[in-house]
């Protein structure tokens, strides 16, 4: 009985490095942030704003404008709509649909038409739609790149 009491009584020291240890997890390691980081406004002079306008009639794309003149997409769109420069759609021409409609039948897949023609895979889907193409099925790997069947790779 001694022996087990000797063994259990001189814990109080353990409580005191228990009580520190806790304080360290306690305490944040960083302010709470009460708030949203403050945006950066970056106002274009009227150089600026005329380059932009420009660019973007040239048909530079908004990213790379975003990109070199450091201001959000809106802010460019809103200086485009203000010069009067109506708003780009994205949609395959005529002459376009042509093309995309022989690259199609000539066995391209859609998302090789769509780098072609600078559009997106579902603009150049849809065009097609509309002009009466039968959209072949999207192909499924037959081995996946582990060398082994896809449908039975995880066997239930």
């Amino acid at each position: 009985m001694v022996e087990v009491l000797g063994r259990y009584s001189k814990l109080s020291d353990q409580g005191q490095r228990l009580d520190s240890i806790l304080k360290l997890y306690d305490e944040p390691t960083q302010a709470p942030r009460s708030r949203t980081p403050r945006r950066v406004c970056r106002r274009l002079n009227k150089d600026e704003i005329a380059d932009l306008v420009k660019a973007y009639a040239e048909g530079e794309l908004l990213d790379q404008l975003v990109a070199r003149f450091r201001v959000d997409p809106t802010t460019i769109e809103t200086h485009v709509r203000a010069a009067g420069i109506p708003k780009r759609r994205h949609w395959v021409g005529p002459r376009q649909l042509e093309q995309a409609v022989k690259l199609y039948e000539g066995g391209r897949s859609v998302k090789f038409i769509a780098d072609q023609l600078g559009v997106g895979a579902t603009t150049v889907k849809r065009a097609l739609s509309k002009a009466g193409v039968q959209l072949r099925r999207r192909r499924r790997p037959t081995v996946s790149a582990h060398g082994t069947d896809p449908c039975t790779r995880f066997p239930i």
